[in-house]
């Protein structure tokens, strides 16, 4: 599938009358869709390959606003309305957008030095509510060529040094992705509704929003703090049959329903974003009991999926030896390399790279005329299937001795009634710290896990302090907040 296929189809989908965007009552269609799109090339005057900041909660506009910058050949940066001004400023000095989709109530807009910015960059602040409001003119409603090499979004990441990252995605790179793996994902599937529970500057965004765009389907996203804690009622109600997320969401489902199961028949689950654990795959199977189970491996610098793996009951035991489940094999025409268990990626999947080109040094390589992607991920072959155990950097010196983080995460995670573990070096004044951070409900103690863990590993090896939390901290994106954790 080429750019200009994939295109073609989203831009007939919206002449339908299916739904569109699905929250309880509040049912838009995409004819609704088409007036909004019509009504954005109007006020924007049919430019092409601007560079168009979304910054909102999510809401029929927003979703709108991200198929309208896509349909007419722009380029699409979504922002977190969770960021603060500082960081919001550094990203509009690095990507010089030409527009700002906003609501017109962001406190953002309230603030001085981020207002300043603004008029020093010369952006162009659109609100919702003048998109609404502009004429529609039906005859302009225009087909545009899409060129695969042609920049069509950039997400922000937050790199080792904190500074944000913007990964330049192609239409080649996305929609590779999409096309690899949408002909066993949703075969024969009909009447999908996408649920959605991650911020849209979260790379999850796009592999939930534009396969919906292009399959004719729905998206119900959710509106606020209980419903992201506790989706199910959210999934029942509103008929969502696709989960795209991460593990940490199905754990908070866990935390809350228990055991009980969901009504909702899921047709399709999709695990990504963070290590997906045996315990976890359990659960799924017996409370939720999807139609397909997989679980994805990638980064936004591979737009963003390589690996995949379909998961069954019998994965479980197969894998018992292993706390997670594999990653699988390649997806598409993904190439891989493995040098001293680092895992590099090639094909088409890979992004442009990042806007500020500095960045890409060391991270993006050429060898023998290929251009690889350094992932700094380690990964291992078992039973013909791949798995990632952690990242390359988490190795250590403890007493002399060289350690794999990874490794101790591991062995903590087999002890009963850990939910799951961070290991890290905390920097004291004569020494580094060796410490663990556990997830239990109902470990109370440390003396427990020291006497379970000495069995398993060395003395040097075992942590000196352990932070026992009921639940981890989540960061903006539904992942475990390391940062915080760590402090």
């Amino acid at each position: 599938m080429n750019s200009n296929s994939f295109y073609t189809k989203c831009f007939k989908n919206i002449h339908s009358n299916k739904i569109f965007f699905k929250y309880y009552s509040n049912i838009r269609k995409y004819s609704d869709l088409r007036i909004f799109y019509n009504k954005f090339l109007n006020l924007i005057k049919n430019k092409e390959r601007l560079k168009i900041i979304t910054f909102s909660d999510k809401s029929f506009e927003m979703y709108a606003s991200i198929a309208s910058i896509f349909l007419s050949n722009n380029i699409w940066i979504p922002l977190s309305t969770n960021l603060p001004p500082k960081r919001v400023i550094k990203i509009f000095e690095l990507s010089k957008p030409d527009i700002l989709i906003v609501s017109k109530n962001s406190l953002l807009l309230k603030n001085k030095s981020f207002l300043s910015q603004v008029k020093k960059l010369k952006i162009e602040v659109i609100f919702y509510s003048q998109i609404n409001n502009t004429k529609e003119n039906r005859n302009n409603i225009l087909k545009k060529e899409i060129k695969n090499k042609n920049i069509s979004m950039i997400y922000f990441t937050s790199g080792s040094t904190g500074d944000p990252k913007g990964v330049c995605i192609t239409y080649e790179s996305f929609i590779s992705c999409f096309e690899a793996k949408k002909i066993f994902l949703y075969k024969n599937q009909k009447n999908l509704v996408f649920g959605d529970y991650h911020d849209s500057s979260f790379v999850i965004s796009l592999v939930i929003f534009f396969p919906c765009l292009y399959l004719c389907a729905a998206i119900s996203p959710s509106q606020n703090l209980i419903e992201n804690l506790n989706p199910s009622n959210h999934i029942e109600e509103n008929n969502i049959n696709v989960l795209i997320t991460v593990p940490s969401t199905i754990n908070r489902l866990k935390n809350y329903r228990g055991n009980k199961k969901l009504k909702a028949s899921i047709k399709v689950l999709i695990m990504c974003g963070e290590p997906f654990s045996n315990k976890l795959a359990k659960y799924i199977f017996n409370s939720i009991n999807p139609k397909k189970l997989y679980n994805f491996y990638g980064s936004t610098e591979v737009s963003p999926w390589i690996f995949f793996h379909e998961c069954n009951k019998k994965d479980i035991e197969k894998f018992s030896s292993e706390d997670f489940m594999p990653v699988g094999k390649p997806l598409g025409a993904t190439k891989i390399k493995i040098l001293n268990q680092e895992l590099f990626v090639s094909g088409p999947m890979l992004s442009k790279g990042y806007i500020d080109k500095n960045q890409n040094k060391d991270v993006f390589i050429f060898h023998k005329g290929v251009r690889w992607y350094k992932t700094s991920d380690q990964i291992i072959l078992f039973k013909k299937k791949y798995f990632i155990k952690g990242r390359m950097d988490k190795v250590v010196k403890i007493q002399g001795y060289r350690v794999d983080l990874n490794d101790i995460e591991r062995n903590i995670r087999k002890i009963k009634d850990v939910d799951d573990t961070i290991a890290y070096l905390k920097k004291t004044k004569n020494s580094n710290l060796l410490v663990c951070a556990i997830k239990s409900k109902k470990i109370k103690n440390e003396n427990y896990l020291i006497q379970k863990i000495s069995q398993k590993l060395p003395n040097y090896m075992i942590p000196k302090k352990f932070k026992i939390y009921k639940d981890f901290p989540l960061n903006r994106s539904g992942k475990l907040d390391r940062k915080k954790i760590m402090i």
